[in-house]
């Protein structure tokens, strides 16, 4: 295997794209802005204007499953909500997923020119 060295910078790329959320202690993320079949460090809930509910739907440290993901876009829900005591795993959770998709476009163009 070979080694990839990253080193920190700061960047728009990994700012915490929230927004505010109908309850005080929570904030709103985009569905778009997470993926799918990845594990997730911070509890989702999604909020059930209606009657004014949270509803857990990925507790923190399980999986969240792009098949939720679609099932919630289908359903036309656009955002999910974190508690604000936890943005500073939200805001891991950006950055490593920036960061791991820098490493797959890197070994993709390695692999890439290996084959040309």
């Amino acid at each position: 295997g070979k080694d990839i060295s990253i080193a920190f910078f700061p960047r728009k790329d990994v700012k915490i794209k929230l927004e505010n959320s109908e309850v005080p202690e929570m904030a709103k993320v985009k569905i778009d802005e997470l993926l799918g079949d990845r594990i997730i460090r911070f509890d989702l809930f999604i909020f059930l204007k209606e009657n004014n509910k949270l509803i857990l739907v990925t507790a923190k440290g399980t999986i969240f499953r792009q098949s939720q993901r679609t099932r919630f876009i289908d359903q036309g829900q656009t955002h999910l909500h974190v508690r604000k005591t936890e943005l500073n795993l939200v805001a891991q959770y950006f950055a490593e997923t920036y960061l791991n998709d820098l490493v797959d476009t890197f070994q993709n163009q390695i692999k890439s020119s290996q084959a040309g």
